[in-house]
């Protein structure tokens, strides 16, 4: 019952055109951003998109300063938006979508779990696509 009256309420602070809620973990430990760097230096990066279809915004994971997007295993998007998470370690992302993408220019607010209400927000730069070696 309080966590529904603390997503009523955090919904009642944003009037948005559509809201999606991401899943995510925010990674603040240097052995996890490591494992990241790591992961990525296995791919190969493609060149920056403004926009990912709102199905590939999934499996999201927040490094203090990068959004990652996994929507399988053969991508993983990357997403620089400093201060996303602000000193929140596990808020719940809140994306203004306006459409059937989610891109450059588009705002994230950030949702404290415990107390429903808004921690923080950012602006979604370009997304570059790192895409693993074919098989």
């Amino acid at each position: 019952m309080a966590e529904q009256l603390s997503v009523m309420r955090a919904l009642a602070l944003l009037p948005l055109v559509a809201l999606v809620s991401c899943a995510s973990t925010v990674q603040s430990d240097s052995a996890d951003r490591a494992k990241l760097d790591t992961e990525l230096a296995a791919r190969t990066a493609g060149k920056p998109q403004t926009c990912i279809r709102l199905d590939e915004a999934v499996g999201t994971q927040a490094y203090r300063d990068v959004l990652v997007y996994r929507p399988g295993r053969r991508v993983t998007y990357v997403n620089a938006a400093p201060g996303c998470t602000g000193n929140d370690t596990d808020p719940i992302f809140v994306n203004e979508v306006h459409g059937s993408q989610l891109c450059r220019g588009d705002v994230i607010r950030t949702v404290s779990r415990t107390g429903g209400f808004q921690t923080g927000f950012c602006i979604l730069g370009d997304f570059t696509p790192y895409r693993a070696a074919p098989r």
